[in-house]
């Protein structure tokens, strides 16, 4: 016999004690909850109730204001790849940063490897490498010699083909402007010959060209060429390389008595003579006894167009500011090295027609209001606006030779008035440099005692010109 649920003497009462269990529990956390009415200890931040993230995914959050969170674009989280993003919201690294970022000063930290700080004591940075804090070059030093070996040197092996190149391993161990290849020639080598400098990949980065290698013996200097990047090597694992079209003359180097022992020591037996090649498979290289002696010459100063703050910093040694190239310097702007000496100081350097001993007129001013263009701080109108006359009819009794620039009358005159001859007039002038009217020219003739008789000539139009 099925019994209703609802007629079970306990039923009534099991639902009204949980209905005032409920009640409690929510008069509890709903009802009697104070919030806190001083700060917390140990720095936590209390937001009042309701605050909400502000920003967009990836914002990391801070407390804003005492009711309210703060996100910025500057402050980002990638959480898909546990990146932090100061200064962006793309980070590619586990701390990516953009803008300056500074280490205060401080004293020795705590040894652990990869740790780098800025040293209160020395100004310097250093930083800890294997098990020592050394410092972190900056490259202020000049001068280096950096050679494939140092030892005593002896003459090599004859060259086995005319195309053959001799290679040689170097370890360059700081950035360097390669400023010269020094090697010595023992014997006589072909007609012309190369030297260089390929990279890990065998890309060639510096090279002489065809003809730096020549038939005379003795020390070799050689200024590279840039061929596939800039003269500054940064530091790196580099092989020096040296062909010459014969298989005659000898280069001196050190015999290390072992095939192999130096990895990648040795020769290509293709692809030189009179010039290298723009690329090597360092892979074809045979092994051999003999590291070939060369010598790279150079300094940590800088290449013609890279920034700099004095001529020390060039290997030029000329740095100055020429924001418009015209070979005269600038009061202010960014300074560069530069392969030509200054002209002097310029008036304007943001215009190239502008600048000291300018010849011709212009006639817009050059940039600043100015018609100021061969810097002697006052504008000269071009004369020949004033000057558009050659003869006169002798009806108008004028003599031979007593054509003169001048005259009198209600319009602009240019020089002198004439005391018995020919006179000109700029009919509407050219009295300053930024009329840009038409101009018209025409002559007014001049009799015995000063009558003035009729006006001829053209009317062309044209802007006043002025430097």
């Amino acid at each position: 016999m099925k019994k209703s649920l609802f007629k079970q003497p306990l039923f009534y009462t099991t639902v009204l004690s949980l209905s005032l269990l409920g009640l409690i529990i929510g008069s509890y956390v709903f009802g009697l909850y104070n919030y806190p009415t001083q700060a917390p200890p140990g720095g936590n931040i209390t937001l009042s109730s309701g605050a909400l993230p502000s920003g967009s995914v990836g914002y990391v959050q801070f407390a804003n204001s005492s009711t309210a969170f703060g996100g910025d674009a500057n402050l980002f989280w990638d959480n898909t790849n546990k990146r932090l993003g100061i200064g962006t919201t793309t980070p590619a690294y586990a701390l990516d940063v953009t803008g300056a970022l500074r280490l205060q000063p401080s004293g020795v930290p705590s040894v652990a490897k990869g740790t780098i700080y800025y040293d209160q004591s020395t100004d310097t940075f250093k930083g800890y490498q294997g098990s020592g804090w050394v410092n972190i070059y900056t490259g202020s030093q000049t001068g280096y010699m950096i050679s494939t070996y140092v030892g005593a040197l002896t003459t090599t092996s004859a060259k086995s083909a005319a195309a053959t190149i001799l290679i040689s391993p170097i370890f360059i161990p700081f950035s360097i402007n390669v400023n010269s290849f020094l090697a010595y020639v023992w014997g006589v080598l072909g007609a012309t010959g190369d030297i260089g400098l390929y990279n890990s990949n065998g890309t060639l980065l510096l090279n002489g060209g065809s003809g730096t290698l020549t038939t005379a013996t003795g020390l070799k200097s050689v200024a590279p060429v840039q061929t596939g990047a800039a003269r500054l090597i940064p530091p790196g694992q580099y092989y020096v390389a040296i062909t010459w079209n014969s298989t005659t003359g000898q280069i001196y180097g050190e015999n290390i008595g072992v095939a192999g022992f130096i990895p990648r020591t040795g020769i290509i037996a293709t692809g030189g003579g009179s010039v290298l090649p723009s690329s090597i498979t360092l892979s074809n290289i045979t092994a051999g006894t003999y590291i070939y002696a060369v010598t790279l010459s150079g300094s940590d100063q800088k290449e013609n167009g890279a920034i700099c703050t004095v001529a020390g910093d060039c290997l030029s040694g000329i740095c100055y500011i020429d924001n418009d190239s015209d070979l005269y310097y600038g009061p202010s702007g960014t300074a560069y090295c530069r392969a030509s000496a200054t002209l002097g100081l310029d008036c304007y350097d943001s215009n190239a027609s502008a600048k000291p001993g300018q010849t011709a007129y212009f006639s817009t001013n050059r940039g600043d209001g100015s018609f100021d263009y061969d810097c002697n701080t006052t504008p000269d109108l071009d004369p020949n606006y004033c000057d558009k006359v050659t003869s006169c009819s002798a009806a108008w009794g004028c003599p031979a030779g007593t054509l003169t620039k001048g005259g009198t009358n209600a319009f602009y005159s240019c020089g002198a008035a004439a005391t018995n001859g020919c006179a000109i007039c700029v009919w509407q002038g050219c009295e300053t440099c930024e009329n840009t009217i038409s101009v018209g020219v025409g002559t007014q003739a001049y009799g015995t005692g000063g009558g003035v008789g009729s006006s001829t000539g053209p009317t062309t139009a044209g802007a006043c010109r002025c430097r």
